[in-house]
């Protein structure tokens, strides 16, 4: 399996742990879209465990989820383990729409 695609599927933190845990000797997978499913810190830290087996993965869209500085931290670490794949990752955490960012000058 070289992508997977389960964006807006509510997975949450449980869920995140255990696909974390399903994909721990999935070498091959390059393309992991998880958008969208209420994935907080502890779903992020238990994703960054076992990214660095992940060697392919080129692409992990975490946007629109709740991962803080503690998950991003855990995936970071999980990025730097990850040695195999040539060229850096694309791992894309964007916030959810609802925390967008204003652009306007406070006056």
């Amino acid at each position: 399996m070289e992508t997977l695609y389960l964006e807006d599927n509510q997975i949450g933190d449980a869920g995140a742990k255990g696909l974390g845990e399903g994909l721990s000797n999935c070498t091959k997978l390059e393309t992991l879209y998880l958008k969208g499913n209420q994935i907080g810190d502890a779903g992020a830290i238990g994703l960054g465990e076992v990214l660095s087996h992940c060697t392919n993965l080129k692409v992990l869209d975490l946007g629109h989820n709740q991962i803080g500085d503690a998950g991003a931290k855990g995936l970071g670490e999980g990025q730097l383990g990850n040695t195999g794949s040539s060229g850096q990752p694309d791992w894309r955490c964007r916030p959810k729409v609802s925390e967008k960012v204003s652009t306007t000058a406070p006056t």
